[in-house]
């Protein structure tokens, strides 16, 4: 008998080699190189990526904020310019409406106070105006004043045996001016001439105004800062004006 190897006849190898391969599958193709260093240059590309990020947000930033201290800069001078602006006259006729000086605004408050409470005014001794604000007043019992904090760091007392006498001193520091102030008397003198509610009278150094607390104070406002002004009561319980001229 014969021994037949069947497996190395042709005919069966070529039948083998077409089941197990497939004509319409692609070879892959094996690349042999560095994978480290081809790690390296994407780590590298990233960090290049975040820093160019990086550099345009600093860029961006530094521009923003030129543009803005821009626009700061041009409010600081059109508010500066804002504030010198108004007249010479409106300046001093309606200093006492001005919120640059808190120290004006605590006198002015003080004198609002004692012109038109009548639980003040009785206290009154005088108002003395020129550069700086001096009341003067005479009271038992420096409570009833019911001062706030912010005038009673002003607030000067001499004690006494009866009574304190004290003084509130304002430091305004503003300079006088006689700006066109014979015209301004002129008018206050036509305005309150036929009035009932003012009495008038002068002497050959001052004009006095005597009349209610709100005239008086209206009469304050145009003539502050151009001359000393004192202001007493009579015992009417009204309020005298002197303008020395």
């Amino acid at each position: 008998m014969f021994d037949v190897d069947l497996m190395n006849r042709p005919g069966l190898q070529k039948i083998i080699s077409k089941i197990n391969v497939n004509s319409n599958s692609k070879k892959q193709e094996i690349v042999f190189g560095n994978l480290e260093s081809d790690q390296k240059q994407k780590d590298t590309s990233f960090i290049e990526g975040e820093s160019n990020k990086a550099q345009t947000s600093i860029l961006s930033l530094i521009i923003a904020t030129i543009i803005l201290s821009i626009f700061l800069l041009v409010g600081f001078f059109r508010l500066n310019q804002d504030f010198k602006s108004p007249s010479v006259l409106s300046k001093y006729a309606n200093y006492f409406q001005s919120t640059k000086l808190s120290n004006l605004d605590i006198g002015k408050s003080l004198i609002i106070n004692f012109l038109s409470n009548p639980e003040k005014t009785q206290f009154l001794e005088s108002i003395n105006l020129d550069e700086n604000l001096e009341i003067n007043i005479k009271i038992d019992n420096i409570r009833d004043l019911n001062l706030k904090n912010k005038e009673a760091k002003f607030l000067n007392i001499i004690e006494n045996e009866m009574s304190y006498n004290a003084s509130f001193y304002i430091p305004i520091n503003h300079s006088m001016s006689d700006h066109n102030i014979h015209a301004r008397l002129n008018d206050l003198i036509d305005e309150y001439d036929d009035n009932e509610s003012v009495f008038l009278r002068a002497d050959g150094k001052a004009i006095y105004f005597t009349s209610n607390g709100k005239i008086i104070y209206k009469i304050i406002e145009e003539l502050i800062f151009t001359n000393h002004i004192t202001i007493t009561t009579n015992a009417a319980g009204h309020f005298i004006l002197k303008y020395p001229y």
